[in-house]
């Protein structure tokens, strides 16, 4: 892809046979590809050979800048090179991109690099530093770095399809679960055993979700400004959700108002803040057809974002939010679902509206999810319209930890409802956008919801909508919207007016076409034409003008986590240090064990030797250790030639034994000298077992499915490492009183920058670095529940999760944070509780993987920094002397 100034690029894509397409497309950030295709004669030679696949390309620069709107060739271009590899037998699809990052847990979008133009040769441009320096040719530790340290074939690979290992695990896990809910449904056959069943995990949901405020604080509504329309009034408004958290909002009234009118409130999608057109549109008509409609902004969207506005669509926002709540045993499901409850309290006190008669509608592409939580648990709302919702899927975009055990699935949530008022939506078709998610295990939900409203006599307060179109068929002959367009309201009307005597809107609202930003809508002029002339100016729907912000004591959310942490903390700290001094390691042993899930190790884990090698005076030895059923952990322990047992060193690292290998081969070799072997494991997810790095399948999408198993994957690598010190303690050559653990890694480090930064997801203008923290993480755990382990040397970790919470931005992995943590401690207090045992820690990172220095590192690691040694050593030296 390459780009000039502005938003237009060029795209160009070649198969690996040569064929071309090409064409421009605008927005950078959101790649949204043009109707336009470039037809320039580009040239393209390949070659595939058995290793390799070499492409030749050449493009008309004269033509690519005529296309951009250049007046002649510029000197310097923006340029994505990026290569998209297909699935192969037992190997994931491949996005990969040329210059690399250099580090192996880059979640982020695909970047564009500078391109200068040069007359030199190929021959006069010098070749760039290879990322990692390998030891010079011949020297003992050239053989570490030269070594596969792969324990599997390629055809074992293929065949196990270990790339996976990690997914397929965690889907059968939930499986195992979702199975259990569907059998508990089918037990279901009375009323009573209903509202058994729906008070027992209403609770549970109520514990996932996180703690409400105990109290709710004054709303202090400020109305900034007023207008008026045609049949219709607008106030433009702010409320209070939590203490120092406020809301931004537009209010739609009738004109006029004789008598309490029923309400609507929407829940936007993740697509665009409450300005975007359809929310209007429906504000309007419903106010013109006599009902209230309050359409509050998500947090993280319009005048409520706290990251970054480059990309229209903020989901970003909700990844960093979810980990930041979910520090503090909270969520951000249960934020939003709790800024639409405080709607509703907002208007339950406005003498207008009839507080008996408020419907909840969820938008699609996510605003449905806290529409529907804030239904099941609050009984003002009468109504719930969730789009996309319940329609197959156990799961959709919830952050409740261990959502599968508790059996909190959408069909539960939707049927909460009953008896009250419930309509299924759907954006597109009846059959649904996707395919459901576990189709093995697919259920008919709407078959559920006939099922528990039938046993209320109340299936007249039922019904399902539908647009029209199969998504996963064709992506133009389908209804798309960006929150509710009208083609979804058209059934809508004929039922609110059935069941609240809302009026079915004027012909000339009824007569409302898509959004005309839709790709799909076929009469795009003629619904920019009609946009212009009915839709208020984006200014008149802003609900914080300066002079309001100033004077709103407004917090962001990571400021009010911040201080609920602290809190938690000072908490936590003080109930431990009233405990005699050999009480208080075992009681954050079962405090962090609560959150970490299942961590035993697996005593007499089967080991299969895969090869043995000899490195010189070394001999290397590749195992696999089955931990459980669908996870091996492959591991290579080498070994020098010296009398007697041999003390050991465990190694790990987010990136793997090869990066290991690679990277710190002097200080193996200087271990191995000193007669200590070393141990290099991939824990699940890592090394071998790592899925193909793009940020959905490593970064988000494993650790939310591991949270919503109730067992983060901290904690399964912690039983994983468990595992291979039981395994060691058992072999004849290690002696199991001197064995260290060494948590490394060798991520770059963020620079200091004071610039917005990237999230993930997102597009920013600088590349930011996520830290890998799981090394040393793993490490400092390991030692506290393994009290055998003589030593730990930990460096690059983690200084303190509370510094995920100085700044709305952090670049820190997903699948390093453990739900809760806040409530318990921190990374201080697991170091303070392996005393009196050495411990060696450098290179300490915050949130945002900025490498701290000595000052911040004491203030960070709290008491724990006059107990050990904080300054970069020598690991292998310092390993010598304790070992």
């Amino acid at each position: 892809r390459l780009a000039t100034h502005g938003a237009t690029f060029l795209e160009v894509m070649v198969h690996s046979v040569g064929a071309v397409r090409d064409w421009v497309g605008g927005d950078l950030h959101s790649v949204r590809q043009q109707d336009a295709s470039f037809n320039a004669p580009i040239r393209v030679q390949t070659n595939i050979r058995p290793d390799a696949w070499i492409l030749r390309m050449d493009l008309p620069l004269a033509e690519c800048a005529r296309a951009l709107g250049e007046p002649s060739i510029p000197g310097e271009w923006r340029v994505l090179l990026s290569r998209h590899r297909a699935a192969r037998p037992g190997e994931a699809a491949e996005i990969s991109a040329l210059p690399p990052t250099g580090s192996q847990t880059f979640y982020g979008p695909l970047r564009y690099r500078r391109l200068r133009l040069s007359e030199r040769g190929p021959s006069q441009t010098a070749l760039p530093a290879p990322a990692v320096s390998r030891p010079p040719s011949g020297a003992p530790a050239a053989e570490l770095a030269a070594l596969d340290s792969r324990v599997w074939s390629p055809l074992y690979r293929r065949y196990h399809e270990v790339r996976t290992m990690l997914p397929r695990f965690l889907r059968r896990s939930a499986e195992h679960h979702i199975l259990a809910e569907r059998k508990a449904w089918e037990q279901l056959q009375t009323r009573q055993d209903w509202e058994q069943f729906r008070r027992l995990r209403l609770e549970r949901l109520r514990q996932a979700l996180g703690e409400f405020p105990p109290a709710r604080p004054p709303l202090d509504v400020r109305v900034s400004a007023t207008h008026s329309g045609r049949g219709y009034r607008l106030e433009n408004l702010v409320y209070q959700s939590r203490p120092g958290f406020y809301v931004s909002a537009n209010l739609y009234l009738p004109a006029q108002v004789s008598s309490p009118v029923p309400a609507l409130v929407i829940h936007h999608s993740f697509h665009y803040p409450k300005t975007q057109g359809e929310l209007h549109d429906m504000g309007e008509l419903w106010a013109r057809a006599g009902a209230a409609v309050l359409i509050p902004e998500r947090l993280g969207f319009g005048e409520r974002i706290e990251t970054t506005p480059w990309y229209r669509q903020a989901y970003a926002s909700r990844f960093t939010f979810r980990q930041q709540l979910g520090l503090i045993g909270e969520s951000f499901t249960g934020w939003m679902a709790w800024d639409l409850i405080r709607a509703v309290d907002l208007l339950a006190g406005r003498p207008e509206i009839d507080w008996e008669r408020i419907v909840m509608i969820g938008a699609v592409a996510g605003g449905a999810e806290a529409a529907a939580i804030a239904a099941a648990l609050d009984e003002r709302i009468r109504a719930i319209v969730p789009f996309n919702y319940d329609h197959g899927h156990f799961r959709l975009d919830a952050d409740l930890p261990g959502e599968f055990p508790k059996q909190l699935s959408m069909s539960f949530i939707t049927a909460s409802v009953a008896p009250r008022y419930y309509v299924r939506a759907s954006e597109f078709g009846r059959e649904g956008a996707e395919q459901p998610d576990f189709p093995n295990l697919w259920v008919d939900a709407w078959e559920r919801s006939r099922k528990i409203w039938g046993l209320y006599g109340a299936g007249d307060r039922l019904a399902a909508i539908q647009g029209y179109g199969l998504i996963r068929l064709s992506m133009e002959r389908v209804s798309h919207c960006f929150s509710v367009g009208p083609q979804q309201r058209a059934e809508l009307y004929p039922l609110l007016s059935r069941w609240f005597g809302i009026a079915v809107p004027a012909p000339e609202d009824l007569a409302i076409l898509p959004d005309s930003m839709l790709s799909t809508n076929p009469y795009r002029e003629e619904a920019r034409r009609q946009e212009e002339a009915r839709r208020r100016p984006h200014a008149d729907l802003l609900s914080i003008p300066p002079a309001l912000s100033a004077q709103l004591p407004r917090k962001s959310l990571h400021e009010l986590a911040r201080e609920k942490a602290i809190r938690l903390l000072a908490a936590a700290r003080g109930a431990r240090a009233s405990l005699p001094p050999d009480r208080q390691r075992d009681e954050l042993r079962r405090q962090l064990r609560r959150l970490l899930g299942d961590i035993e190790p697996a005593a007499q884990a089967p080991a299969h030797r895969f090869w043995t090698r000899r490195l010189g005076s070394v001999t290397a030895e590749a195992v696999a250790l089955e931990v459980e059923e669908g996870i091996a952990v492959p591991l290579l322990l080498l070994r020098p030639e010296k009398p007697g047992r041999l003390p050991a060193v465990v190694a790990v690292t987010q990136s793997g034994k090869d990066r290991f290998l690679a990277t710190a081969p002097h200080q193996i070799q200087a271990l191995l000298n000193a007669g200590i072997a070393i141990c290099l494991p991939d824990l699940r997810g890592t090394g071998e077992t790592a899925p193909v790095f793009d940020w959905y399948n490593t970064g988000e999408s494993l650790a939310e499915t591991a949270l919503a198993l109730g067992r983060p994957l901290a904690g399964a690598r912690l039983k994983d490492l468990r595992t291979v010190l039981a395994w060691l303690r058992r072999r004849a050559e290690i002696d199991p009183r001197r064995v260290g653990l060494w948590g490394e890694s060798f991520a770059p480090a963020n620079p200091r920058d004071p610039s917005p930064v990237e999230l993930d997801y997102e597009a920013a203008p600088a590349l930011r670095h996520h830290s890998e923290p799981m090394g040393a993480l793993v490490a400092l755990l390991g030692a506290l529940y393994e009290d055998s382990v003589a030593a730990v040397a930990v460096q690059g970790g983690l200084a303190s999760y509370l510094s995920l919470l100085e700044s709305p931005f952090t670049q820190t992995p997903a699948d390093a944070s453990i739900h809760g943590i806040l409530t318990t401690g921190d990374i201080a207090d697991i170091a303070i509780a392996l005393a009196p045992r050495p411990l060696l820690t450098a290179a300490f990172v915050n949130g945002r993987n900025e490498r701290l220095q000595a000052g911040e590192v004491e203030e960070a690691f709290g008491a724990a920094a006059s107990a050990y040694r904080l300054e970069p050593q020598d690991v292998a030296a310092w390993f010598r002397e304790r070992l």
